[in-house]
């Protein structure tokens, strides 16, 4: 016996099971203006998606290139803004927490 007859052959027309898609967040996409400018000098972020324990992502906008951990108050805080009033026209600006360096 072969290895490969441990594996049954899916035809084309069944349907492969797979996981189910995760709930994407209210707040992906969002531009947000950070403290410190990205190498490229932009100050503009866009909050993305993450995997493991972090729940965002922040993206330099014009370059792509990963900026910062969203923090989950912080996502919490703009998740609630953003589904109670809308999304924000404008970029939102994140200030350093006073006392956290």
């Amino acid at each position: 016996m072969k290895q490969f007859d441990f594996f049954s052959l899916i035809e084309s027309s069944q349907s492969v099971p797979s996981a189910p898609p995760l709930p994407v967040s209210p707040i992906v996409g969002l531009a947000v203006r950070l403290p410190a400018a990205c190498r490229c000098g932009s100050h503009i972020g866009v909050v993305g998606s993450s995997c493991g324990p972090h729940q965002h992502r922040i993206d330099c906008k014009q370059c792509g290139t990963w900026r910062q951990w969203l923090g989950r108050a912080e996502a919490a805080f703009i998740t609630q803004i953003n589904c109670s009033v809308g999304a924000p026209t404008t970029p939102i600006v994140l200030r350093p927490r006073e006392g956290v360096s």
